[in-house]
């Protein structure tokens, strides 16, 4: 039998699991990041793109400020032109109206 997903061959052996080729015990798999950090923005009038941040870049606020926050900002212009207040998702209105 062939996985067609990975293209390998599968049998059924009776016995034990030594007698089985050490080839169909192990599969081979890419191995991918233990997580990852993307930013985007949605409005009514559209969404922003996926904005990744790089696997070993640690977000603080030099980096945010840098880095992230102007490709969201010039999503933000490319949607809706100049009219536009730019909200973090959990800024509240009174910290809002406080700074």
């Amino acid at each position: 039998m062939i996985n067609a997903a990975t293209k390998q061959k599968r049998g059924w052996f009776a016995g034990k699991k030594r007698c089985i080729p050490r080839s169909q015990l192990l599969i081979k798999r890419v191995k991918f990041a233990l997580y990852v950090m993307v930013s985007a923005g949605v409005s009514f009038e559209g969404k922003g793109s996926l904005h990744f941040v790089d696997e070993k870049a640690k977000v603080n606020a030099d980096n945010y400020v840098n880095q992230l926050l102007p490709k969201l900002l010039d999503d933000c212009h490319q949607l809706l032109g100049q009219r536009f207040i730019f909200q973090q998702d959990g800024v509240t209105q009174q910290w809002l109206a406080a700074h």
